[in-house]
């Protein structure tokens, strides 16, 4: 697929789809958009993009579709459902690209599904953050067939830099790795900081000597945007351990499936609010 004949799609425009969704207009690509949030679509249509009503109406006039929605069902339902679905309405030979962090069985269903219709199913779940969604520095993690893969190349690389990990799904394994390592590390700095706060040491200094030396890891030197997040996400601490634990939850499906068992996993998943409520507090207390 010639890039300079790649119309895209872009369906899911949140916290993080929003502002990908600017770096592929950005781009130059043409661009159309859907989402349930009416104010979102009309951000991205002062942008340049086109709206579109519905993933049907959408994907008759694109070659690639990016989908950034929440959880397998709200991916199930775009991709498959019945007069509505993005497989009712893309040509032979286009592909669809699911952003979501999902359980890998779902994407090799759909790309299944997909095949029947001469469309191409890949998966490109994405880890680095809300300023790497809005730079175009995200590090996608990609499964599905080479061809599929190289027709989407283009557009992903408005979003930042891919890894082709192998076939469908095996983004989505990376990516539960991934988050299942974020989960466990922000607990062990949520807990180290409690162990030095709790004998007089300061909370900040804690987090320099963190950073500093064989601890250091991504939960601690962001530990003040982990805080900020919990501040403006929807639900606060509560929403965002939620969304983090249905990323958990997936790995500890994943790992049961395989006859394996993830036991800091366990635990982490139970308890994620606390390092949110601990990050906000300190960013909450500097004032």
């Amino acid at each position: 697929m010639d890039s300079l004949s790649i119309t895209v799609g872009y369906i899911g425009l949140g916290t993080m789809g929003e502002p990908m969704a600017r770096n592929v207009l950005a781009a130059g690509f043409l661009t159309r958009v859907f989402d349930i949030s009416a104010a979102a679509v009309g951000r991205l249509v002062e942008a340049g993009a086109v709206a579109a009503n519905s993933p049907r109406e959408l994907a008759a006039h694109c070659s690639v579709v990016l989908l950034n929605v929440v959880n397998d069902a709200q991916v199930e339902q775009v991709v498959s459902a019945a007069e509505t679905g993005l497989l009712e309405g893309l040509r032979e030979g286009a592909v669809i690209v699911v952003h979501s962090t999902i359980h890998p069985d779902t994407c090799v269903r759909l790309a299944k599904l997909a095949a029947q219709h001469g469309v191409g199913l890949i998966d490109a779940p994405f880890t680095g953050g809300a300023a790497a969604a809005a730079a175009g520095t995200l590090a996608l993690l990609v499964g599905g067939e080479d061809w599929a893969v190289e027709a989407a190349r283009p557009v992903l690389e408005a979003e930042g830099a891919i890894t082709h990990l192998g076939g469908v799904g095996a983004g989505e394994l990376a990516k539960l790795g991934n988050n299942l390592v974020i989960g466990i590390t922000a607990h062990a700095v949520h807990e180290a900081i409690r162990l030095a706060t709790s004998a007089g040491l300061d909370g900040d200094t804690m987090l320099r000597v963190l950073t500093s030396g064989a601890a250091d890891c991504w939960a601690a030197r962001n530990w003040e945007s982990i805080g900020q997040m919990a501040a403006v996400y929807p639900g606060g601490t509560q929403g965002l351990a939620a969304l983090t634990n249905k990323d958990l939850s997936l790995a500890l499906q994943v790992a049961q499936d395989r006859g394996i068992q993830l036991r800091i996993t366990e635990q982490a998943a139970r308890d994620l609010h606390e390092p949110y409520d601990h990050a906000l507090a300190m960013l909450s207390a500097k004032g």
